[in-house]
C-alpha cells in the first residue's frame, strides 16, 4: 500500500488509515511505523470486528485506506467494506 508504483493512490506519511479499535498490534503497528495515522472504529459485540455502519463517519480528506483483519476468526462484513472502498 506504500509502493511508489501506486502513484497518487499510495499511502504517504500523514495519510489516515481506517482500522479496528480492538485489533492486534500487528494490524496497527505498520500504520504507525510508516507514519500514517490510524483512525480507530468501534467494534460490534460479540464478534469484535469493525462496526461497518461507522465507516462513513470515519472518512476525511486525508483517508487513504481501510486496513483491518478478521478478529479471533470472526469474519467482518467484507462485502460492505469492499463496497465502501470501491466508492
Amino acid at each position: 500500500l506504500t509502493s511508489w508504483k501506486l502513484g497518487e493512490r499510495r499511502i504517504k506519511k500523514g495519510d489516515e488509515v481506517i482500522t479496528v479499535a480492538a485489533g492486534f498490534p500487528t494490524t496497527v503497528a505498520p500504520i504507525i511505523q510508516y507514519g500514517a495515522v490510524p483512525v480507530f472504529l468501534d467494534i460490534t459485540l460479540p464478534q469484535y470486528n469493525i462496526d461497518v455502519t461507522k465507516l462513513e463517519q470515519a472518512v476525511s480528506d486525508k483517508t487513504k485506506a481501510v486496513f483491518i483483519a478478521h478478529t479471533l476468526g470472526n469474519p467482518f462484513d467484507l462485502a460492505t467494506v469492499r463496497e465502501f472502498c470501491d466508492r
